[in-house]
C-alpha cells in the first residue's frame, strides 16, 4: 500500500454556462487528487547470476481518487451569489484496476540488496456528473446546470530501493 498527496490542477477551464445562458469566459479550475493506492501482486523471476534476479509482477490494484471542479467566484455572471452554486464540487471514489510491471534485485555486498521496479496501472474510466443551480436565471425558478465528464486514470510508477538483510 502506498500513501500520497498528489494533486494535479488544470487552470483556465471554461465552465459551459453562466447566469445569462451564454458560454462563460471566466477561468475555472479542475483538479485530480490521489491519496492512496494498493495492489496484491504475484512475482515470477529468473536468477541470471547468483546475485541478480530479474522478475515480472502483476495483479489487482486499487486507488482513491478525488476530482474537484471549481467555478470561478470572481466572475459576477458565473458563480457569484445568485448565480451558479455550489462553487466547488468534489467527487471521490475508490477505483479497482490492474497493474503489471517488472524489476530486478541485485545483491551488492554480503548483506546489501539494491532493487528497482517499474509498474503500469490502469484503473479504467470514471464518469462524474456535477450539478449546479442557476439561482439568478430567467425564468425566476432555479435552472440546473449539469456537466458530465469522464476521467481515464492510468499511472506509471518507478521505485528504487536499498535494503540491508540482517542475519
Amino acid at each position: 500500500m502506498g500513501l500520497a498527496n498528489k494533486t494535479t490542477t488544470l487552470n483556465g477551464m471554461l465552465y459551459p454556462f453562466n447566469s445569462f445562458g451564454i458560454n462563460a469566459t471566466a477561468p475555472n479550475t479542475f483538479s485530480l487528487k490521489t491519496t492512496w493506492d494498493a495492489s496484491a501482486r504475484a512475482r515470477i523471476g529468473y536468477l541470471f547470476t547468483p546475485s541478480i534476479m530479474v522478475y515480472a509482477t502483476g495483479g489487482p490494484a486499487w486507488m482513491h481518487i478525488e476530482a474537484t471542479s471549481n467555478c470561478n467566484t470572481l466572475d459576477v455572471n458565473l458563480c457569484a451569489p445568485g448565480s451558479l452554486s455550489p462553487g466547488t464540487i468534489t467527487d471521490s471514489t475508490n477505483k479497482f484496476g490492474w497493474t503489471i510491471g517488472g524489476g530486478f534485485e541485485a545483491a551488492l555486498w554480503s548483506n546489501w540488496i539494491a532493487r528497482a521496479e517499474y509498474r503500469y496501472s490502469d484503473f479504467g474510466t470514471i464518469t462524474n456528473t456535477d450539478t449546479r443551480t442557476n439561482g439568478g436565471g430567467v425564468p425566476p425558478a432555479p435552472l440546473p446546470v449539469i456537466v458530465t465528464y469522464d476521467l481515464a486514470l492510468k499511472t506509471h510508477t518507478a521505485t528504487f530501493g536499498l535494503a540491508y538483510k540482517f542475519n
